[in-house]
């Protein structure tokens, strides 16, 4: 399994054309130590071949 802190997931996302909105982390229990969910937009094709 791959972990990432969340700052860093949040720049290689941004890297790959993905704009962050949030992100839901989860309590630590016994099934789930090491768990976020993270809601990513996209940008339109059009934007981001315009971009410098």
């Amino acid at each position: 399994m791959t972990t990432y802190p969340i700052d860093e997931f949040w720049q290689l996302s941004q890297r790959c054309g993905f704009v962050p909105k949030a992100v839901h982390l989860v309590p630590r229990n016994e099934l789930d130590e090491r768990y976020a969910y993270f809601f990513l937009a996209r940008e339109p094709i059009e934007q981001l071949v315009t971009k410098p």
